[in-house]
Protein backbone atom coordinates (compact mmCIF):
# COMPACT_ATOMS: atom_id res chain seq x y z
CA UNK A 1 0.00 0.00 0.00
CA UNK A 2 1.41 3.40 -1.01
CA UNK A 3 1.40 6.11 1.61
CA UNK A 4 2.87 8.92 -0.45
CA UNK A 5 6.35 10.39 -0.56
CA UNK A 6 9.05 9.16 1.80
CA UNK A 7 10.62 12.61 2.31
CA UNK A 8 9.62 14.73 5.27
CA UNK A 9 5.94 15.50 4.67
CA UNK A 10 5.98 18.83 6.44
CA UNK A 11 9.15 19.95 4.69
CA UNK A 12 7.98 19.05 1.18
CA UNK A 13 4.52 20.52 1.71
CA UNK A 14 5.99 23.79 3.02
CA UNK A 15 8.42 23.95 0.08
CA UNK A 16 5.50 23.62 -2.35
CA UNK A 17 3.49 26.28 -0.46
CA UNK A 18 6.44 28.68 -0.54
CA UNK A 19 6.91 28.14 -4.28
CA UNK A 20 3.20 28.64 -4.89
CA UNK A 21 3.09 31.88 -2.88
CA UNK A 22 6.06 33.24 -4.82
CA UNK A 23 4.53 32.40 -8.19
CA UNK A 24 0.98 33.50 -7.34
CA UNK A 25 2.32 36.85 -6.11
CA UNK A 26 4.43 37.35 -9.26
CA UNK A 27 2.09 36.03 -11.96
CA UNK A 28 -1.60 36.08 -12.80
CA UNK A 29 -3.43 32.98 -11.58
CA UNK A 30 -4.07 31.47 -15.06
CA UNK A 31 -0.37 31.74 -15.95
CA UNK A 32 0.76 29.77 -12.91
CA UNK A 33 0.73 26.05 -13.70
CA UNK A 34 1.09 22.98 -11.54
CA UNK A 35 4.27 22.19 -13.49
CA UNK A 36 5.78 25.64 -12.86
CA UNK A 37 5.06 25.36 -9.14
CA UNK A 38 6.54 21.86 -9.03
CA UNK A 39 9.63 23.02 -10.93
CA UNK A 40 10.20 25.87 -8.48
CA UNK A 41 9.65 23.53 -5.52
CA UNK A 42 11.94 20.89 -7.03
CA UNK A 43 9.38 18.12 -6.90
CA UNK A 44 7.22 16.01 -9.17
CA UNK A 45 3.89 17.64 -10.20
CA UNK A 46 2.14 14.61 -8.70
CA UNK A 47 3.18 15.86 -5.25
CA UNK A 48 0.84 18.83 -5.67
CA UNK A 49 -2.09 16.50 -6.28
CA UNK A 50 -0.98 14.34 -3.37
CA UNK A 51 -0.82 17.20 -0.86
CA UNK A 52 -3.42 19.66 -2.17
CA UNK A 53 -5.69 17.82 -4.61
CA UNK A 54 -5.48 20.46 -7.35
CA UNK A 55 -4.16 23.89 -8.29
CA UNK A 56 -7.30 25.40 -6.73
CA UNK A 57 -6.66 23.56 -3.46
CA UNK A 58 -3.04 24.69 -3.47
CA UNK A 59 -4.06 28.30 -4.18
CA UNK A 60 -6.59 28.22 -1.34
CA UNK A 61 -4.08 26.84 1.15
CA UNK A 62 -1.22 29.07 -0.03
CA UNK A 63 -3.45 32.10 0.46
CA UNK A 64 -4.44 30.81 3.92
CA UNK A 65 -8.11 30.79 3.00
CA UNK A 66 -10.65 28.90 5.09
CA UNK A 67 -10.95 25.30 3.97
CA UNK A 68 -14.20 25.92 2.14
CA UNK A 69 -15.92 29.28 2.68
CA UNK A 70 -18.72 28.41 0.25
CA UNK A 71 -19.58 25.27 2.23
CA UNK A 72 -19.63 27.32 5.44
CA UNK A 73 -22.08 29.77 3.87
CA UNK A 74 -24.31 26.99 2.50
CA UNK A 75 -24.36 25.32 5.92
CA UNK A 76 -25.29 28.61 7.60
CA UNK A 77 -28.14 29.11 5.12
CA UNK A 78 -29.47 25.61 5.78
CA UNK A 79 -33.09 25.38 4.69
CA UNK A 80 -33.74 29.08 5.32
CA UNK A 81 -36.27 30.51 7.74
CA UNK A 82 -35.98 32.90 10.69
CA UNK A 83 -32.41 33.48 11.88
CA UNK A 84 -30.87 32.76 8.47
CA UNK A 85 -29.64 36.33 8.04
CA UNK A 86 -27.91 36.38 11.41
CA UNK A 87 -26.22 33.03 10.74
CA UNK A 88 -25.12 34.10 7.25
CA UNK A 89 -23.67 37.41 8.38
CA UNK A 90 -21.83 35.77 11.29
CA UNK A 91 -20.24 33.15 9.02
CA UNK A 92 -19.29 35.64 6.30
CA UNK A 93 -17.67 37.98 8.84
CA UNK A 94 -15.74 35.05 10.32
CA UNK A 95 -14.52 34.03 6.86
CA UNK A 96 -13.64 37.60 5.87
CA UNK A 97 -11.80 38.19 9.15
CA UNK A 98 -9.70 35.10 8.55
CA UNK A 99 -8.92 36.07 4.96
CA UNK A 100 -8.17 39.74 5.63
CA UNK A 101 -5.85 38.83 8.51
CA UNK A 102 -3.76 36.79 6.09
CA UNK A 103 -0.62 38.41 4.69
CA UNK A 104 -1.65 36.88 1.37
CA UNK A 105 -4.90 38.86 1.12
CA UNK A 106 -3.36 41.41 -1.27
CA UNK A 107 -2.31 38.61 -3.62
CA UNK A 108 -5.82 37.16 -3.61
CA UNK A 109 -7.41 40.56 -4.22
CA UNK A 110 -4.97 41.39 -7.01
CA UNK A 111 -5.56 38.03 -8.68
CA UNK A 112 -9.29 38.78 -8.80
CA UNK A 113 -9.16 42.46 -9.69
CA UNK A 114 -6.24 42.80 -12.09
CA UNK A 115 -6.94 39.94 -14.45
CA UNK A 116 -10.17 39.84 -16.40
CA UNK A 117 -9.86 36.13 -17.16
CA UNK A 118 -9.30 35.28 -13.49
CA UNK A 119 -12.26 37.44 -12.51
CA UNK A 120 -14.41 35.75 -15.17
CA UNK A 121 -13.44 32.30 -13.86
CA UNK A 122 -14.08 33.37 -10.25
CA UNK A 123 -17.43 34.96 -11.17
CA UNK A 124 -18.60 31.80 -12.95
CA UNK A 125 -17.46 29.63 -10.04
CA UNK A 126 -19.11 31.92 -7.48
CA UNK A 127 -22.35 32.07 -9.48
CA UNK A 128 -22.53 28.30 -9.89
CA UNK A 129 -21.51 27.32 -6.37
CA UNK A 130 -23.16 30.07 -4.33
CA UNK A 131 -25.81 32.11 -6.15
CA UNK A 132 -27.42 29.26 -8.07
CA UNK A 133 -27.25 26.80 -5.16
CA UNK A 134 -28.78 29.25 -2.68
CA UNK A 135 -31.38 30.43 -5.21
CA UNK A 136 -32.48 26.82 -5.72
CA UNK A 137 -32.82 26.35 -1.96
CA UNK A 138 -34.75 29.61 -1.60
CA UNK A 139 -37.09 28.91 -4.53
CA UNK A 140 -39.28 31.36 -6.39
CA UNK A 141 -38.90 33.24 -9.65
CA UNK A 142 -36.96 36.11 -8.03
CA UNK A 143 -34.75 33.97 -5.77
CA UNK A 144 -31.48 34.72 -7.57
CA UNK A 145 -32.12 38.47 -7.44
CA UNK A 146 -32.80 38.21 -3.70
CA UNK A 147 -29.61 36.21 -3.12
CA UNK A 148 -27.52 38.70 -5.09
CA UNK A 149 -29.06 41.69 -3.28
CA UNK A 150 -28.26 40.12 0.08
CA UNK A 151 -24.73 39.28 -1.09
CA UNK A 152 -24.20 42.90 -2.14
CA UNK A 153 -25.41 44.16 1.24
CA UNK A 154 -23.24 41.72 3.19
CA UNK A 155 -20.18 42.51 1.07
CA UNK A 156 -20.79 46.22 1.63
CA UNK A 157 -20.84 45.67 5.39
CA UNK A 158 -17.61 43.66 5.18
CA UNK A 159 -15.87 46.30 3.05
CA UNK A 160 -16.80 49.06 5.52
CA UNK A 161 -15.83 46.88 8.50
CA UNK A 162 -12.62 45.20 7.30
CA UNK A 163 -11.17 47.41 4.55
CA UNK A 164 -12.24 51.00 5.30
CA UNK A 165 -12.59 50.26 9.03
CA UNK A 166 -15.29 52.82 9.75
CA UNK A 167 -16.15 53.03 13.45
CA UNK A 168 -18.33 51.91 15.09
CA UNK A 169 -18.96 49.32 12.34
CA UNK A 170 -15.33 48.17 12.48
CA UNK A 171 -15.26 47.61 16.23
CA UNK A 172 -18.75 46.46 17.15
CA UNK A 173 -18.72 42.75 18.13
CA UNK A 174 -19.59 40.56 15.15
CA UNK A 175 -22.41 38.84 17.05
CA UNK A 176 -24.02 42.18 17.84
CA UNK A 177 -23.71 43.39 14.26
CA UNK A 178 -25.24 40.13 13.01
CA UNK A 179 -28.11 40.54 15.49
CA UNK A 180 -28.73 44.10 14.23
CA UNK A 181 -28.65 43.34 10.53
CA UNK A 182 -29.72 39.68 10.37
CA UNK A 183 -33.47 40.42 10.48
CA UNK A 184 -33.10 42.79 7.50
CA UNK A 185 -31.44 39.99 5.53
CA UNK A 186 -34.30 37.66 6.50
CA UNK A 187 -36.77 40.24 5.21
CA UNK A 188 -34.89 40.59 1.92
CA UNK A 189 -34.80 36.82 1.49
CA UNK A 190 -38.24 35.75 2.66
CA UNK A 191 -40.70 38.69 2.70
CA UNK A 192 -43.14 38.90 -0.22
CA UNK A 193 -41.81 41.29 -2.86
CA UNK A 194 -43.75 44.53 -3.22
CA UNK A 195 -43.57 45.02 -6.97
CA UNK A 196 -46.68 47.20 -7.22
Amino acid sequence: MSTGPKASRGEMKETILTAARELFSAEEYPKVTVRSIAARAGCDPGMISYYFGSKVGLFRESMSLPTDPIESILTAFGEGGPGTGERLLTVVMDVWEGVSASTNFRVLARSLLENENTLFIFRAWFDRNLFTTLANRLGGSDSKVRIQLVTGQVMGICILRFIYRFDPLATIPATRLAAYYGPLIDQQLFAPANLG
